[in-house]
């Protein structure tokens, strides 16, 4: 349903170093109520695993439902560091790689975040991995979810870009940190799985995947400017197969907190739907 909504489009950027890509996202229509009531759906499944809802979930009525998802498990408007806004982007992005690139997302790994109102610090915001390449893929990402940014402009962006850039130079080592958390996770739901033989491999033998970079900046659609990605023209990064995704959304904080009230209206029908 993705696809229904942005289509991709690359940008061709010859100043820049070559070993850099750069996508832009957009919308192509305005958002219909049912893609959005997807996003919603997504969103509630990458933050909660659907049979823990249900369990959750047992013998409450609509009221008490939409009571604990407000008060326990999801995140707040108004809370420190915007998680409403940063968990959503990241949501978002792991689905661009899989419908646009065909990425797998090996765990939600929001799921095993420790508060609801904190994403988890220090690792990738989104591990993907693609198959069908010799040798396969890991795409480590970094997202930036940014609303509509009116002090300091394309500056605050910018700065944002290269935060972004700084994070995923932690990942570029033989062995890196987020590899071994998801070969944990991956371990304990099943170790036979085939996506726990990759990770496993991977460290043990970094020569066994090749590694790619993405940076995805979420930003409202008439902020966009070439500025934002100079930084990049100038400073040759150190990381290997980066890729820029720009995603421009209309009314972004709008549509963020749309989707939080819709899941309110959707989560009971979704948990009866997994239970069929």
């Amino acid at each position: 349903m993705l696809k229904l909504w942005i289509e991709e489009n690359k940008l061709e950027k010859e100043d820049y170093p070559n070993k850099m890509e750069f996508y832009e996202f957009e919308e192509k229509i305005e958002i219909t109520a049912e893609i959005k009531k997807n996003i919603s759906k997504k969103v509630l499944l990458s933050l909660y695993d659907p049979e823990y809802l249900k369990i959750r979930f047992n013998n409450l009525n609509s009221d008490e439902i939409k009571k604990d998802l407000n008060e326990s498990l999801l995140p707040d408007e108004n809370a420190l560091f915007h998680p409403q806004k940063s968990m959503w982007g990241e949501i978002v992005s792991a689905e661009i790689l899989n419908v646009f690139r065909n990425h797998l997302i090996p765990i939600y790994k929001l799921r095993y975040k420790e508060k609801k109102d904190q994403a988890m610090r220090g690792e990738a915001d989104v591990v993907t991995c693609y198959l069908d390449d010799t040798p396969l893929i890991i795409a480590f990402s970094e997202v930036k979810t940014k609303g509509n940014i009116k002090q300091n402009g394309f500056y605050e962006y910018k700065k944002e870009m290269k935060k972004a850039e700084k994070e995923l130079l932690k990942d570029n080592v033989d062995k890196p940190e987020i590899l071994d958390y998801i070969h944990r996770i991956l371990y304990t739901k099943n170790k036979n799985n085939s996506l726990f033989q990759i990770f496993d491999d991977a460290i043990k033998n970094p020569n066994s995947y090749k590694k790619e970079f993405h940076i995805f900046m979420i930003m409202e659609k008439n902020r966009w400017g070439e500025q934002i990605i100079e930084f990049f023209k100038e400073n040759i990064t150190e990381l290997p197969n980066l890729i820029i995704n720009i995603v421009l959304i209309n009314s972004l904080n709008e549509l963020i907190g749309e989707t939080y009230e819709i899941i309110l209206d959707i989560a009971e029908d979704i948990i009866n739907d997994f239970e069929e």
